[in-house]
């Protein structure tokens, strides 16, 4: 009975806990709320265009900004020599090979030039000469010429913006302190499709106005008749302002 009677406590104080952490992050949600309303005015979307950069960390341990997410990510994303498990929703490439992004994105004249470069990064091309060297016993600069050789890719795209979405973000962090900002205040933000009215070329850019930061999102979605899935790039992307803004 005494162990019943503890077990109901155990329940009611859980019960008491979780309804104040609601009734916490309530209040907080609905101070930022009557914070965004008040700054919300006072924002100005003024950007003419981006310059934005998707571009891998080319280190061994470096970050690629590559990732992407399905809900069968043990089916999208695995393959004989990795298996990923069934808890598990998204994949982040490592940095050997890489497959940089820069973008110009001119919003009066709805296009974005889309500017693609790849290739291997300075460890893994060092690796791969002396792989060629040892598996073909071949010497240097043969492994070198082969390692070096180009690929037959389209370096450069043009593709015509199909929409644009400007609005605005409460901003709930000092860069610098890591706290609530001092001076309240919400920022620009904007939201972008891109891409060719044939076939899945659909891309969405995310692009928060928030200074020297600009921390941007890439994303084009995919689906092949059992699963779908979203591929993500994490870069920057500069605000072009027009002029005398």
């Amino acid at each position: 009975m005494a162990e019943l009677d503890r077990d109901k406590t155990r329940d009611q104080l859980g019960d008491t806990v979780h309804l104040e952490g609601h009734r916490a992050a309530l209040v907080i949600a609905v101070v930022f709320i009557g914070y965004s309303s008040a700054f919300a005015q006072n924002v100005v979307h003024n950007a003419r265009g981006f310059e934005c950069g998707f571009i891998y960390e080319k280190t061994k341990n470096g970050k690629s900004g590559d990732a992407s997410c399905s809900y069968t990510g043990e089916t999208v994303f695995s393959s004989a020599s990795r298996s990923l498990p069934r808890n598990e929703h998204c994949y982040t490439k490592n940095v050997f090979s890489y497959e940089d992004f820069n973008l110009q994105i001119d919003l009066a004249a709805s296009k974005v030039v889309w500017d693609r470069e790849d290739g291997l990064a300075p460890f893994a091309f060092t690796r791969m000469v002396e792989y060629y060297m040892r598996t073909e016993k071949i010497g240097k600069e043969e492994a070198t010429r082969r390692v070096a050789e180009p690929r037959p890719v389209m370096k450069q795209v043009t593709y015509d913006i199909l929409g644009i979405h400007k609005g605005d973000e409460f901003v709930s962090q000092d860069p610098i302190t890591q706290a609530l900002p001092k001076k309240l205040r919400n920022m620009p933000v904007y939201t972008l499709t891109f891409g060719r009215n044939d076939g899945n070329s659909l891309f969405t850019l995310f692009v928060p106005d928030d200074g020297a930061n600009g921390n941007s999102i890439l994303s084009r979605y995919w689906a092949d008749g059992t699963s779908s899935w979203v591929s993500m790039r994490f870069g920057k992307c500069r605000v072009l302002r027009q002029p005398g803004r």
